[in-house]
C-alpha cells in the first residue's frame, strides 16, 4: 500500500516509515497537517497515519479537513489512523468527530500499526 505518514517528531517519522517499508509498503512522509493536505491534493494514498499533536495543523484538524473538504472528492474516504500518546478513552469522541475510526498508541508497536492499517483499509 501507499501510506501517507505524518509526525512532527523526526525519530518517530523515520522509524515508522522504515518499519512500514520493511513490511512492503511505500511511505510518503509529512511533518505537519498542512503538508498532508498538500500531498493529498497531488498524490493518491491507500491510508493516512496522522500524529494527533503536530504543529501548524494538528491531526484532528487535518482529518476534519480531509473529510469535509470538497477538494478531495473520493480521497475524503481514505482511511485515517490516529497516533496518540494520550489515553484513547480521553480522545475517543474527538477522534470520532474528526472521522478517525482507528488509532494506535505511542510509542507504537509496528505489528499493531500494520494490523491497524490492514484493518482500516479492509473495512473501507
Amino acid at each position: 500500500m501507499k501510506i501517507l505518514l505524518a509526525d512532527d517528531e523526526k525519530i518517530n517519522l523515520l522509524s515508522a516509515s522504515k518499519l512500514l517499508e520493511t513490511h512492503g509498503h511505500t511511505v510518503v512522509t509529512a511533518v505537519n497537517g498542512l503538508q498532508v493536505l498538500n500531498l493529498l491534493k497531488d498524490q493518491d494514498f491507500d491510508c493516512i497515519v496522522l500524529d494527533i499533536e503536530m504543529p501548524i495543523l494538528n491531526g484532528l484538524e487535518t482529518a476534519k479537513q480531509i473529510q469535509d473538504h470538497s477538494v478531495f472528492g473520493e480521497k475524503s474516504k481514505i482511511p485515517i489512523i490516529g497516533m496518540t500518546g494520550h489515553s484513547f478513552q480521553d480522545s475517543q469522541e474527538y477522534f470520532k468527530i474528526a472521522g478517525i475510526k482507528h488509532y494506535v498508541s505511542k510509542p507504537f508497536d509496528i505489528e499493531e500499526l500494520v494490523q491497524t492499517i490492514e484493518k482500516s483499509t479492509s473495512s473501507n
